[in-house]
């Protein structure tokens, strides 16, 4: 699913981003450890695979920047 990214920090590799569906939701460390980039700006775009957080509210687990290809 897509997203926009609301906030990100470099030194802990967290943030939030928000769904098309308005459902904002956080970032795990490392969520976007497997694409090869360290950053990512507010208001990018993305794609997200989600997962079961602590206490069952769902977070980003992987993130891929939307039109930027392995």
């Amino acid at each position: 699913m897509q997203a926009t990214v609301l906030e990100f920090d470099p030194a802990t590799g967290g943030g939030t981003c928000v769904l098309d569906d308005g459902i904002v939701l956080d970032m795990l460390p490392g969520a976007l450890a497997g694409s090869g980039l360290r950053h990512l700006r507010p208001g990018q775009r993305v794609t997200v695979t989600t997962g079961p957080g602590e206490s069952g509210v769902p977070v980003v687990e992987a993130v891929r920047i939307v039109g930027v290809r392995p």
